[in-house]
């Protein structure tokens, strides 16, 4: 049905009842949103988000305009051109920041206008600046609901007391595109108001490749030239949803997962996404392998359990304080070692590569000059220092695989960590009030698996920031601990100076890269393999000289060697 004539006739409805109408607390809103996208040859594209609903019964409502994510902690500042109206007249509104207010009759139609426009005139280079802003391409128009929606206060609620509302969303495009959303967009299946949030909207010229998981579905989007194909990308994802849901004895949901190409990295790659509601969102450079995106896309969908469907991130009033943080040691390390397990587990890597990719993590933990950051560090400077940021990953991936272990060795092999998250999962399933996973909620379920309190672990290692010491059984009897002497990474030349001039400077006489043959004005022309920060294998670089084009390979490692705790892969028989 074209959207015009379906809005018209559910607002004819709408009005015509209105003097009858009396909005009950257990009824849910309705909220009718309409997307038409502006593209131009002279200026940059944009986006008209039309919102129609019913006022709330005092005459007072309240909008919220996106929410804080990521580095976009003020998404309200990108609504533009901010109208309400109601039967085509105007109402006036006060807006505090990310937040409008209205007054209104009570219980009548209102309308809620706003744009929103390309980069905002943001220079978006293919980092996370690019993705988590809306996308709004000739071809491709990708949001996300926490930067892009605003979304009513309703009054009405679910049965487990959640603000909750029925949703339609219509996109008005050209014929040849299609659009895709991670949500039911015909008001037939009530959604909680917090999770339009967490929403991905793609419209565009595009395909959409489904595959099926059980009763239900799974919606592949994937643009760009990459070295695989939609098929092969789809038949991956399907192959990791079907371990996920296995894994966590679920029936599957309905899942929608999109990849875009970002702008090439002269000589590198990226990829960046998040985890939302029954659905993640990709983008990345196109030379990314498929062996590659399987450890990332794994880590993303298992998000859709962890947090999503154990509980809530915790909450606090300091405004420099990023409360979820506190637990990205459980959100996103625990999450780490799920997914690696899994893929294990289903023969997705095999068991080297497990113990390997567990090395690299002691590597860079043992490294980083964050390592001893306390948790409040964390919490006020996670978006704002790469190194503080990797430490939630790498402390909780280590305390995973040590609890893990701990709860393997109490139950005498019957249980492990992803026991005890099914029974965290049960926990939230059966409460009336989705649980908030603070830290002692979190120490307290699982220092019952484990058999003894877990809290002074998590005190001394994610608190106060000591270093932690992975468990030496944590890789089974299939592996040993043993110290390694470990050398820092170090590329033996001015980094920033030599790539953004392409000119080498700064070489070190006494570094590796100067005894195999790098010196000083030499033209940079491509990284050939290694680098990355792997200081396990040799970086090769093309270079060109006086002479012409050479090759120079050497370890990229700094003079200065550390002891490390690293696993060996056992020898013994059926290992």
């Amino acid at each position: 049905m074209n959207f015009r004539y379906f809005y018209l006739a559910v607002m004819g409805l709408l009005i015509s009842c209105a003097p009858q109408t009396h909005q009950k607390i257990e009824d849910l809103a309705v909220l009718n949103y309409n997307l038409t996208p502006i593209i131009s040859d002279v200026s940059e594209n944009s986006l008209i988000v039309e919102l129609n609903f019913i006022g709330d019964s005092d005459g007072e409502t309240e909008i919220v305009l996106g929410q804080a994510w990521a580095d976009e902690q003020a998404p309200w500042e990108r609504f533009k051109d901010i109208k309400f109206e109601s039967e085509e007249q105007s109402l006036p509104f006060n807006q505090d920041t990310k937040r409008l207010t209205v007054s209104h009759e009570a219980n009548i139609p209102l309308k809620l206008t706003y744009r929103l426009d390309q980069n905002d005139g943001r220079d978006a280079q293919g980092d996370s600046a690019y993705f988590y802003a809306p996308i709004l391409q000739d071809n491709i128009y990708h949001l996300i609901g926490y930067t892009s929606l605003a979304v009513p206060v309703v009054e009405s609620r679910n049965k487990a007391g959640q603000r909750a509302a029925s949703v339609a969303l219509n996109w008005d495009i050209p014929e040849n595109w299609q659009s895709a959303a991670s949500f039911d967009v015909n008001a037939q299946t009530p959604i909680h108001v917090d999770d339009l949030f967490r929403t991905a909207l793609m419209a565009g010229d595009f395909n959409v490749i489904s595959r099926p998981l059980g009763e239900m579905q799974l919606n592949v989007i994937m643009t760009g030239a990459w070295s695989f194909s939609e098929t092969q990308f789809a038949d991956k994802l399907n192959q990791i949803m079907t371990a996920l849901n296995t894994s966590w004895d679920d029936s599957p949901v309905d899942y929608q997962v999109s990849l875009l190409p970002i702008p090439p990295l002269p000589n590198g790659s990226s990829i960046t996404g998040s985890g939302l509601n029954h659905a993640f969102s990709a983008a990345g450079t196109e030379n990314l392998s498929l062996d590659f995106l399987t450890t990332f896309l794994t880590h993303e969908m298992t998000h859709d359990w962890i947090p999503n469907r154990l509980g809530k991130f915790p909450h606090c009033d300091e405004d420099n304080i990023d409360c979820a943080a506190s637990i990205y040691w459980f959100s996103e390390g625990f999450t780490d070692f799920y997914a690696l397990s899994l893929l294990k587990k289903y023969e997705m890597i095999s068991n080297s590569q497990f113990i390997a990719k567990t090395n690299e993590n002691l590597r860079e933990y043992h490294l980083s000059p964050a390592r001893n950051k306390t948790n409040l560090d964390i919490q006020k400077y996670f978006w704002n220092d790469p190194e503080i940021e990797r430490q939630p990953y790498l402390r909780g991936f280590i305390l995973a695989a040590n609890w893990n272990q701990e709860i393997i060795k109490k139950s005498k092999g019957a249980e492990n960590l992803s026991t005890a998250l099914r029974a965290l999962k049960g926990k939230a399933t059966t409460s009336e009030i989705l649980p908030e996973l603070t830290q002692k909620y979190l120490t307290t379920h699982f220092s019952e698996w484990a058999g003894r309190d877990l809290s002074a672990d998590l005190q001394a290692h994610i608190i106060e920031g000591t270093t932690l010491v992975p468990d030496a059984n944590a890789m089974g009897a299939c592996a040993a601990l043993e110290t390694k002497d470990t050398y820092t990474y170090a590329l033996g030349f001015d980094v920033d100076a030599s790539l953004g001039t392409g000119t080498f400077s700064g070489v070190e006489k006494d570094h590796n890269a100067y005894k195999a043959g790098l010196r000083n004005g030499m033209t940079f022309v491509q990284k050939v393999e290694g680098g990355g920060g792997d200081t396990t294998r040799p970086i090769v670089l093309e270079v060109r000289d006086k002479i012409g084009l050479q090759k120079i390979s050497y370890m990229p490692v700094g003079n200065k060697s550390f002891k490390i705790p690293q696993y060996k892969t056992s020898s013994k028989p059926n290992c």
